[in-house]
């Protein structure tokens, strides 16, 4: 048995405000990709969580290398897509891009980002991956 629910106007009110407060929270992505198209990166920056760079790993399923603004780079889970991997510019072999306090830099080695604040970053290819 369904019992009717009713919502009074001050709960309601709260209600409102609480969604709001949620539906304003909002994320910034900057996008790149590697020339190989196999790393995936965004820049992301937003009300809720410190600025940091996560790239997709393509070519290891689900996997993204994170990098934060303090402590050492890892890599983890990713249930979704950093970004539309065509129309995401490509950052060109040779060149570097800066993204606050990180800097990311493509080479036919592989794509390397780092922390210019505390030095911590990762390089990763489809043959290495190294997290320092």
């Amino acid at each position: 048995m369904l019992l009717p629910f009713r919502l009074s106007a001050p709960l309601a009110l709260i209600a409102l405000a609480l969604f709001a407060g949620a539906a304003s929270a909002s994320v910034h992505v900057t996008t790149f990709q590697t020339p190989s198209h196999r790393i995936l990166c965004g820049y992301e920056r937003g009300d809720d969580d410190p600025a940091h760079i996560r790239c997709d790993l393509r070519f290891l399923a689900g996997r993204a290398a994170y990098l934060w603004p303090t402590g050492k780079a890892f890599i983890d889970g990713a249930n979704d897509v950093i970004a539309d991997p065509h129309t995401a510019p490509v950052l060109a072999y040779g060149h570097s891009r800066r993204f606050g306090q990180f800097r990311c830099t493509s080479r036919t080695t592989g794509l390397t980002c780092i922390n210019r604040t505390d030095h911590h970053g990762f390089t990763v290819s489809r043959e290495h991956r190294r997290m320092f």
